[in-house]
């Protein structure tokens, strides 16, 4: 039982009318695990809603705090009324109350708390106030890093924004794999984090990564000076610099300019890899997800 309605035990509870409560505007999460859902109607139709709904007063009924599971649950198992605990706050309290709530789930993602955050936010900015991750963690009793985090991941690669709703505690991997602009490899090391690989794991592949892609540009150097005139050294030489300012970063940050261009293909070979090793952990789903950008990738080279 969660600490706000457990620290209110005393409380009268009320049997209120479903129809006549709504949905809490700052709850986050917009999906909700179908099975899970399943189970609790089904314990909802057998048991009735055990735990009580928090919920304060509002114009035309009653809007929720916490419990908008057991609410939703309610509605599929066609009860009438369910059991609440009423509480007559104000709005800043109501959403005080509504982020402890979500912080007492077992399954809250960091995602879920970037999303409850900026409804904070915007809610604030549609009163006229003016928020910032400073107020909003006093507000709340946060530390003012854990804020601001939370709400730059929604800036994040969408790919990454998703792997955050799937996964808990990876906050801070998912900042080093939001800075890999490469979405093909983005992909992977999400797939290792969804099978339920670690932080390591992943930092190990960066580096591997790393020292392949440092090997195949030092190869490709010796390939392009191998390939150079004797007396083209010397003007080689003096233009390296500006030859290097004017090349891009390809696929996986191999160095890419017109002479080396087709080694970009190095990144199908090496995504492959890391699918067969990591395949068997991942579900038909994931490796779905996990193959989308190999297939772009591949549809690049051919063309």
């Amino acid at each position: 039982m969660s600490s706000l309605v457990s620290t209110n035990s005393d409380a009268l509870i009320r049997y209120l009318p479903v129809a006549k409560i709504e949905r809490n505007p700052l709850q986050p999460r917009q999906v909700f695990d179908e099975e899970e859902m399943e189970n609790l109607v089904a314990s909802v139709k057998e048991h009735g809603v055990l735990q009580s709904l928090l919920v304060r007063p509002v114009e035309d009924g009653f809007r929720l705090i916490a419990g908008e599971r057991r609410w939703r649950a309610a509605q599929r198992a066609s009860l009438i009324t369910v059991p609440c605990i009423v509480r007559d706050v104000d709005d800043l309290t109501a959403q005080k109350l509504s982020v402890e709530e979500n912080e007492n789930r077992v399954d809250i993602t960091d995602l879920d708390r970037a999303l409850q955050l900026q409804k904070i936010w915007e809610d604030w900015e549609a009163q006229g106030k003016k928020p910032s991750v400073r107020a909003i963690a006093l507000f709340l009793g946060k530390d003012k890093n854990w804020v601001g985090d939370r709400l730059k991941t929604l800036g994040y690669h969408s790919d990454v924004i998703e792997m955050l709703g799937r996964n808990q505690a990876v906050l801070t991997v998912a900042k080093e794999i939001n800075a890999i602009p490469n979405p093909t490899r983005r992909a992977i090391y999400i797939a290792i984090i969804d099978a339920g690989g670690s932080r390591g794991d992943v930092l190990k592949m960066m580096e591997q990564d790393k020292q392949q892609d440092e090997e195949q540009a030092r190869r490709d150097q010796e390939r392009r000076e191998a390939q150079t005139p004797p007396d083209q050294h010397t003007q080689q030489s003096q233009n390296q610099a500006a030859t290097t300012g004017s090349a891009t970063r390809g696929r996986g940050g191999v160095l890419v300019t017109s002479s080396n261009v087709t080694n970009a293909k190095i990144e199908i070979p090496r995504a492959v890899d890391r699918i067969v090793t990591w395949a068997q952990y991942l579900s038909p789903e994931e490796l779905a997800r996990l193959l989308k950008p190999l297939e772009k990738l591949l549809e690049n080279q051919v063309r």
